[in-house]
């Protein structure tokens, strides 16, 4: 079993590309990953409340990622 230290895991070679890239990559990464949960959230809210208008949904979604780290 490889682990996470072993230089053929995908661990590794995702840790070595991300020590690779400069701050300003890894900040955009992550503001595309943000962005990208938030709409799966919205996703899921409309699929949950189809009966909901968009405001209700973007209200939803904003509230359950405003506490989210607490």
């Amino acid at each position: 079993m490889l682990g996470a230290r072993d230089n053929q895991s995908p661990q590794f070679s995702q840790t070595k590309a991300l020590r690779a890239m400069t701050m300003e990559q890894r900040w955009r990464i992550a503001q595309n990953l943000y962005a990208t949960i938030r709409e799966w959230k919205a996703c899921a809210l409309r699929a949950l409340h189809p009966d909901w208008r968009e405001a209700q949904i973007r209200e939803a979604v904003r509230r359950s990622f405003l506490h989210a780290g607490r």
